[in-house]
């Protein structure tokens, strides 16, 4: 379970980066590629909330003490707020024959990357705060 949830952790910053460089050259040219790259990415942090809801969240929310059950019903209402709003925004913004504004989109993508971000981060503080592996994922 950690293995897998490490390899979705490490794929979606590796996605986060990706896509920085590329909105960071202003290229028309990868406007198309630029808004696939948004697509994909909504794609991977849609599979990674339905992974870490049932692998991670559900059991800890039914076997994990008070803190872990607060701490994990806070991740979880913050990962299905994340996962929203980039299927939302992308949705759009993927099928718009609109020239790029890159500004916007750097500030847009610039916000949303911290939010992911931060999650990730606290997902990580939560299973490295139990030894081995979170409670009650020993059992699933």
């Amino acid at each position: 379970m950690l293995e897998r949830l490490n390899y979705y952790l490490t794929k979606i910053e590796a996605s986060i980066v990706e896509g920085e460089k590329l909105v960071a050259t202003r290229d028309p040219a990868l406007s198309g590629r630029i808004r696939q790259r948004c697509v994909d990415a909504a794609v991977l942090i849609g599979a990674y909330q339905l992974f870490v809801h049932r692998e991670l969240f559900e059991p800890m929310m039914r076997d994990g003490d008070e803190l872990q059950r607060r701490t994990v019903c806070d991740l979880k209402i913050e990962c299905i707020a994340l996962t929203r709003d980039l299927q939302s925004s992308v949705k759009a913004f993927a099928t718009s024959e609109e020239p790029l504004d890159w500004l916007a989109l750097a500030t847009r993508s610039n916000g949303f990357n911290h939010l992911i971000r931060v999650h990730l981060s606290r997902v990580r503080a939560l299973t490295a705060s139990v030894p081995g592996q979170p409670a009650g994922v020993r059992a699933a």
